[in-house]
């Protein structure tokens, strides 16, 4: 961020933020509340690699596929979560865990300490894709342990706590328990109120209706699972911050989990978010891969 003493006012985050000269510094962006004139600017130089991204994307969706003989090693492990708020993604940082290796079994199988799941993270509007693991670290009785406590579950996937979101809104927007229940029914639904599971002291609130929508047998990462198709809507709240001009705001949620009750946990995942007092909008698809078994 850039910081500046130009005075700013509700209705200026998105003008121009220029020096004597003439020369655009920044984006206007946000000011401190409480604060003697302290307001901040996105730097002018994010606009310039818009274009050059944009075509590095272009090129990427028109290239031609290669049907490689065999599946390639898994990428590095992101252990950063996806923000879902960005306007303009960027590559997750290095990773401090290498990925897995070994071969992909039943997902069904109780997991055992060094297996791991595997999802992809697509963002629907850019096409970029990240691959995010959640490697089994312990398994103490009827707990899982993964990603050093990031993510505990249950042995039936059942979410106990999530502390450390990997797979963009599909973590983020967590509710208690995960995304879905055992004996789903369809038609059934019920009400969902909770706070996500952001980084302390930027949790969202979520007002969410969750409905039964269907039930489906689908094919994901080349294994068979029955899904259960649930379907979110509602409204998510932004947290107040001395960063934001006035009080809180909401926008709304809309997913779609595909949760597979054998596996436990959802093999994919839909969501849009738009928050309209600040023309921020995020759509993902979040796919499960694979299993990959401990040698």
């Amino acid at each position: 961020m850039v910081q500046t003493t130009a005075p700013i006012s509700p209705g200026s985050s998105g003008g121009g933020l220029f020096d004597a000269e003439g020369r655009l510094v920044g984006i206007t962006t946000a000011l401190l509340r409480d604060s003697q004139n302290l307001n901040f600017a996105v730097p002018a130089n994010w606009i310039v690699e818009l274009a050059a991204r944009g075509q590095a994307n272009l090129d990427k969706r028109n290239a031609p596929v290669a049907v490689a003989a065999a599946s390639p090693a898994l990428p590095p492990v992101s252990t950063a979560p996806a923000g879902p708020m960005a306007p303009v993604p960027t590559a997750p940082p290095p990773a401090a865990t290498a990925a897995p290796t070994g071969p992909a079994l039943d997902p069904t199988a109780p997991l055992r300490v060094g297996d791991a799941l595997e999802y992809t993270v697509t963002d629907r509007f850019t096409n970029l894709r990240n691959t995010v693991v959640y490697r089994v670290d312990q398994v103490q009785g009827d707990r899982v342990v993964f990603n050093q406590g990031g993510l505990i579950a249950t042995i039936k996937g059942e979410v106990v706590s999530l502390t450390n979101p990997l797979a963009g809104e599909m973590d983020n927007a967590t509710p208690p328990g995960g995304w879905g229940k055992a004996n789903l029914q369809v038609g059934q639904g019920w009400q969902l109120r909770y706070q996500g599971n952001e980084a302390l002291g930027s949790k969202r609130s979520y007002d969410l209706k969750a409905v039964v929508v269907g039930e489906s047998e689908m094919r994901m990462g080349g294994v068979a699972f029955k899904a259960v198709q649930i379907r979110y809507t509602g409204w998510v709240t932004l947290p107040n911050s001395r960063m934001t001009l006035g009080s809180p705001i909401s926008g709304t949620f809309k997913a779609t989990a595909w949760y597979a009750t054998e596996f436990g946990r959802p093999i994919r995942f839909e969501s849009e978010v738009y928050v309209q007092a600040n023309r921020t909008r995020s759509k993902e698809v979040v796919e499960f891969t694979r299993v990959v078994r401990a040698n």
